[in-house]
């Protein structure tokens, strides 16, 4: 019989308030009704990790296992959730529906059973939803993490669906050593992406809205917060990776002296992605040396008194209009984003450095791998597995694609432009192998296919 799962990862539903990033909620909810319609096969929907954002509400100061449940209602309370909530209810009200609900880097407390039964009990679906973190799909090895999710598909082949972290060693949460340290009374530190956005960007955010439509990497972001306000963020890489304002000036006076990092000319090697210091150094020298390539040493200690005296750029516009240090700074924060396939006009195909990491993980004749986390939505139907990303039901920001001087004039000015994908992914099991699929939809939740044809 003809069954179909729904992927949707990444919603970031919030409650009321400034930090709130969901908007789509006409576009959710009458897809749900859609897919919960009548005359609709059987449908499973996945809900794949970071459905609710805990990270959006007001004074969060880490994760509580004792606030949890209170927090979750905080959500499903907020004007652009509860349409949502209420239209995944009237799905469920279907005897052939099916719901699972995995936990992201942006929702962990949905591993808790307080917080389960708040969202059981909101939906109409108590005691009858799936959890898939509760049993990895594969174990872990040695200090190598298990791996978390959900299979389906047949007799003729499975498709493993993740919410993608594991593999993102700045946001990646252990789900079985924080329900153990929740056991124990222990304390749970959530990954450093999450400390950046509850301490750093939940700061900056009420006065820069556009924030969090950069899905703020680490460690490329850290030119451009450093240039939003030094005093909130210079503390935060000091704590995290003992950048001082003294060492970090030194590291970009070193790289410096080793010469560019781009173009024809380029005389050092790049950094490790996953090292901030030598990451952030690197895209600073490179700021520098943009800006004044015949004397960066004068742009490198107007760095050191920027960073020193901790003063925030001026007010004006989306951003502060002015040349110098600032300049460089956002010269180097776009070199940065730049250098993430995220950013580029790519094409579906690109690579988002979730399936290569994943690959050793993965069974021998897995039809595909299905992912969230990074945003954008993907459909790489080559090679096996095939991998496919369901994207965001957030605002992506789109940079502009001229050259460096004019695009940061035109960032400074306003002129960004940012969109949810509001994309999903479908797998289809019938007598055959499953069929896997991206999907989109439009303000009213009309869906429509991505892919040409589905692959199986």
């Amino acid at each position: 019989m003809l069954r179909r799962t729904v992927v949707l990862s990444d919603l970031h539903l919030g409650p009321a308030g400034p930090l709130a990033t969901f908007r789509d909620d006409r576009a959710l909810a009458g897809l749900l009704d859609r897919l919960g319609a009548p005359a609709e096969p059987p449908t499973e929907i996945v809900l794949a990790g970071d459905v609710f954002d805990f990270l959006q509400i007001p004074g969060y100061d880490g994760f509580r296992a004792e606030l949890a449940a209170d927090r979750l209602t905080t959500i499903l309370e907020g004007p652009r959730t509860a349409p949502v909530i209420a239209a995944l209810r009237r799905f469920a009200a279907r005897a052939d529906s099916g719901i699972s609900l995995l936990a992201g880097n942006h929702d962990p407390e949905t591993l808790l059973p307080d917080v389960r039964a708040g969202f059981e009990k909101a939906i109409g679906r108590e005691g009858s939803v799936r959890y898939p973190d509760d049993a990895p799909l594969a174990a872990g090895l040695g200090d190598r993490w298990p791996v978390w999710g959900h299979a389906v598909g047949n007799d003729a082949g499975s498709v493993w669906i993740v919410h993608g972290d594991r593999w993102d060693p700045h946001n990646a949460v252990h789900r079985d050593a924080l329900r153990h340290a929740v056991a124990a009374g222990r304390p749970v530190e959530l990954p450093v992406g999450s400390q950046l956005v509850y301490r750093v960007l939940n700061t900056l955010q009420p006065e820069n809205r556009w924030i969090p439509e950069l899905k703020p990497e680490l460690p490329v972001v850290f030119p451009l917060l450093l240039y939003l306000d030094p005093r909130v963020t210079l503390p935060f890489l000091q704590e995290h990776w003992g950048l001082s304002e003294r060492l970090l000036s030194g590291f970009v006076d070193g790289r410096l002296r080793l010469g560019p990092l781009m173009g024809p000319e380029a005389s050092a090697a790049p950094p490790p992605a996953d090292d901030v210091p030598q990451v952030l150094s690197a895209l600073l020298a490179e700021g520098l040396l943009g800006e004044a390539p015949d004397d960066p040493g004068a742009q490198l200690a107007d760095l050191r008194t920027h960073l020193r005296n901790g003063a925030a750029p001026a007010a004006g516009g989306m951003l502060a209009a002015h040349g110098g240090v600032g300049r460089a700074l956002l010269r180097a924060w776009l070199i940065g984003i730049r250098g993430l396939l995220r950013w580029s006009p790519a094409s579906l195909e690109a690579d988002d450095g979730v399936l290569e990491p994943a690959r050793r993980w993965l069974p021998e004749g897995l039809i595909a791998l299905v992912a969230g986390h990074t945003h954008g939505p993907r459909r790489s139907a080559a090679g096996a597995p095939a991998y496919f990303n369901t994207g965001t039901w957030i605002p992506v920001g789109r940079l502009p694609e001229h050259e460096m001087t004019r695009s940061i004039d035109e960032i400074e000015a306003g002129r960004w432009e940012a969109d949810a994908p509001c994309t999903w992914v479908m797998i289809t099991c019938d007598d055959g192998p499953p069929q896997v699929a991206l999907w989109r939809c439009d303000k009213d939740g009309t869906p429509s296919p991505v892919d040409a044809a589905p692959h199986a």
